[in-house]
């Protein structure tokens, strides 16, 4: 976004025909947020996932669920070419 942003100025001062200069800064303070806001979407994202993962273990996933016939589960072979 930084460089893109400076970019884009450089465009819109060369389009409107002007002799501008614009400094190149990154604000440190828009940058600590940003990772800031980022850090706590990962830290919520990653509790979620750990509260689903320890509520429903895996063991429950693999035993207790019915198999499907082998004969439902094979593709045709049009089937296969048409994912192709």
């Amino acid at each position: 976004g930084i460089i893109f942003s400076k970019l884009f100025s450089m465009i819109l001062v060369r389009m409107m025909d002007m002799d501008l200069t614009s400094p190149f800064f990154i604000s440190i303070p828009s940058v600590v947020d940003t990772l800031f806001a980022f850090f706590i979407i990962l830290l919520a994202v990653s509790v979620y996932s750990i509260w689903k993962i320890w509520r429903y273990p895996m063991i429950r996933s693999f035993g207790e669920k019915e198999q499907a016939d082998s004969s439902t589960m094979r593709f045709r072979t049009r089937h296969r070419l048409l994912a192709v």
